[in-house]
């Protein structure tokens, strides 16, 4: 999965209507890359650990909340596009 950020403002309209969706994208991107870099520590320090699956399992609903995320930027894109011709 791509976990740079993506959402990109175009315009001030599409700044505003997507700020609150980046401010999101770059928590979760925080949240995923110190989740795995915790998950690689605890691998090699103690490969049969529990907190492994919870990490594990985490890191996966992270990165499907970062997703949605993603695609409702995408839809109020195609909106803020579409009003422009009204």
């Amino acid at each position: 999965m791509e976990i740079s950020p993506q959402i990109e403002p175009t315009s001030t309209g599409r700044l505003l209507t997507c700020l609150g969706l980046a401010i999101d994208e770059t928590k979760l991107i925080r949240s995923i890359n110190e989740s795995r870099k915790l998950f690689a520590q605890l691998e090699k320090d103690d490969p049969s650990s529990h907190r492994l699956l919870f990490l594990k399992k985490e890191i996966s609903n992270l990165e499907e909340r970062l997703t949605k995320i993603r695609r409702k930027a995408k839809r109020i894109k195609i909106v803020v596009h579409l009003d422009k011709f009204k």
